[in-house]
This record gives structure tokens, C-alpha cells and sequence, in this order.
């Protein structure tokens, strides 16, 4: 497991530089949103505890003027994002279609055109969380963690160890089941390759169906590896 996610952190680096203006738009929204948590503590101890109703106002407008700019970076994050991950994805298909294309004929005789077309679209697809704004908020998010619990034990310890005693029931159960899941996640793979498969011989072959009346041997047989693809 180490293995494979430095050999998908190795390969995926470079194209991480296009990444970097959505990253700040993340990067500044999520600052923006950490601020809310604020505005009520103000609202009360600074101001209306002390009679200074007036600098409420103020204190509104600031409020709804971040609002604003928080939903606006989020906007752009998601345009940017966006872009960065389907030009990403396609730039490592083309590649592989590149490789894939001075194999020799050996390999096109043993593999169906069909689970080819899958493995290409269905592997590059599967890289497309390394290209997401989850991972980045993944990041974001243990940075806040680490920073709230900090601020949760300078203001209450004995809450704060009550809180956190089920992390690592939560990390038991995430670690036991990382192996069935990359099981599974490779059985998607090859479930929809075959899926692509079945796809390309009924309709290459429509013709042939049609003369012979087996219309519906051919739909049963795509059907059932549609079936099983969103099974897995």
C-alpha cells in the first residue's frame, strides 16, 4: 500500500504546479470560513456585553462583505479545480494511449479492443481523486484538527481527552479495512473494462445478432456486466 501510493505521489507531483492557483483560492476561502466561529463571540463579549450596539452594524457588514468573498473564491476554486483535473486526466490518457500503441501486436491479439478502451479510461479515471480539491481540503482539514485541538486544550483538557477518545477506534477501523477496499477498488477496474468489452462486441456485432434473431442473448450479456459493475 505505501508502495503504491508513492509511486502514484511520485507520478502525480508534476502536474501539481497547474494546481497551484486553485490551491490559493482553497487556501484563502477555508482561512475566510475559520473566521465565522468569531463574529458571534464579538458580537456578544465586545459588544453588546459592553453597550456598544452601535458598532454592530459594522460588525455586520464585515460579516456579509466575507461571506461574499469566501462564496466567490469557492466559485473560482471550483471552475479552476475543475480544469486542472480533466486537463490532468487527460494529459496521463493520451500518454498511456501513446505507450499502449507501440506494444507489440502479441499484446493486441491476447486483449480485446473493448477492455483496452476500459482500462485506459477506467485507470487514468481512477487517478482522478489525486487531482481533486478533496485531497488539498483533506490537508486543510488535519492542519484546523491540529489547530483545534491546540485551542480545546488550552481552554478545557479534561473535555477535550473525553472528546478525542474515539479517535482511535476511528483509525482501527479505517486501517482494517484499507486492503478490502483497494480489493475492491480493482475489481471496479476490471469490472468496467469487461463492461467496455461487452459493449464494443454486441454493437460490432449487431449485425450478426440481428440476422440470427439473438437481440436478446446480446442485451442479457450487457446487462449483466452493467449488473456487475455497479454491484462492485
Amino acid at each position: 500500500m505505501a508502495k503504491d501510493t508513492k509511486l502514484i505521489i511520485k507520478f502525480a507531483l508534476p502536474y501539481w504546479k497547474r494546481g497551484l492557483v486553485p490551491i490559493l483560492f482553497l487556501v484563502i476561502s477555508t482561512i475566510i470560513s475559520m473566521s465565522y466561529p468569531l463574529f458571534p463571540k464579538w458580537a456578544i463579549d465586545d459588544i453588546v456585553m459592553k453597550g456598544n450596539h452601535g458598532k454592530l452594524i459594522i460588525l455586520a457588514v464585515i460579516f456579509l462583505v466575507l461571506i461574499g468573498l469566501q462564496r466567490l473564491f469557492t466559485f473560482l476554486n471550483d471552475i479552476y479545480f475543475f480544469k486542472f483535473q480533466r486537463s490532468s486526466i487527460l494529459d496521463i490518457q493520451k500518454k498511456l494511449l501513446n505507450k499502449v500503441f507501440y506494444y507489440p501486436m502479441e499484446f493486441f491479439d491476447k486483449n480485446h479492443s473493448g477492455y483496452l478502451i476500459g482500462r485506459i479510461r477506467g485507470d487514468a479515471a481512477g487517478l482522478s481523486y489525486v487531482f481533486s480539491e478533496g485531497l488539498v481540503m483533506f490537508l486543510i482539514d488535519c492542519i484546523k484538527f491540529l489547530a483545534g485541538l491546540i485551542i480545546l486544550f488550552a481552554l478545557c483538557v479534561k473535555l477535550t481527552l473525553i472528546s478525542i477518545c474515539i479517535i482511535p477506534f476511528l483509525f482501527i477501523k479505517i486501517f482494517s479495512s484499507k486492503n478490502k477496499i483497494k480489493q475492491i477498488n480493482k475489481k471496479i477496474l476490471e469490472e468496467n473494462a469487461r463492461l467496455e468489452k461487452e459493449l464494443s462486441d454486441t454493437f460490432q456485432g449487431i449485425e450478426t445478432l440481428r440476422s440470427f434473431s439473438k437481440e436478446k442473448e446480446g442485451k442479457l450479456r450487457v446487462e449483466k456486466a452493467i449488473s456487475e459493475y455497479q454491484k462492485n
